[in-house]
């Protein structure tokens, strides 16, 4: 006669209290999901450093003081032509390339920008641009000579030897084209940037514009 009290003491208690509800058909997934590889961590780690050193070096060049333009240097022109080049280079200094690059970076200026700038106001000869670390710009010109000027729709006009407008004249020279009072004699006026315009050594003071008597 068999015993079937003895098979049934053989067998394990099974605990039902604990909760367990994993699956056992994807235990092996479970198990994958919990060791990371390390080399994906060493790459993670050097994507953001790469990431904020990148960040690091554009700020430095295009948005810090270091290579900020600080000095514009014009050579081979007049005063008056020198003065207005200035002030068409320090509002170009003010825009923005590209949306947000501010062109006051040595490295995002845009010198034919500038260029098409000062053409726009002037006929010259020869015109160069170059920028010089760490923040100077360096303005070369040739200007024409002027022979001659001509009032055109409210405006002095400078003409070149071969009949070009070549630029408006100055608010000095202007005035130098008033008929100099007796006892003044006309001196050389190469430092307007209008050679063959006379002007009196007088007090620029005592004359009036020509503008304000229209």
């Amino acid at each position: 006669m068999k015993d079937y009290h003895s098979k049934k003491s053989l067998r394990s208690t099974r605990d039902y209290s604990r909760r367990n509800y994993g699956n056992p058909l994807f235990g092996g997934q479970n198990n994958k999901r919990k060791t990371r590889d390390p080399r994906l961590l060493k790459i993670i780690v050097l994507i953001t450093i790469s990431f904020a050193l990148l960040l690091f070096v554009g700020w430095y060049l295009f948005w810090s003081q270091s290579f900020r333009i600080s000095n514009i240097t014009i050579e081979g022109v007049s005063a008056d032509t020198s003065t207005i080049i200035r002030e068409l280079m320090e509002s170009r200094l003010q825009k923005r390339r590209l949306i947000f690059l501010p062109q006051a970076s040595i490295f995002i200026f845009d010198t034919k920008t500038a260029e098409s700038d000062i053409t726009q106001k002037f006929y010259l000869n020869s015109l160069e641009i170059r920028k010089k670390l760490p923040g100077t710009i360096l303005v070369k010109a040739e200007e024409k000579t002027s022979v001659g000027a001509f009032l055109a729709k409210g405006q002095f006009l400078a003409i070149d030897e071969e009949g070009y407008v070549i630029r408006e004249l100055t608010k000095r020279e202007r005035i130098a084209l008033i008929d100099l009072p007796e006892g003044f004699e006309g001196v050389a006026a190469g430092e307007l940037g209008a050679e063959s315009v006379g002007v009196g050594d007088i007090d620029p003071n005592t004359i009036t514009d020509p503008d304000k008597d229209r």
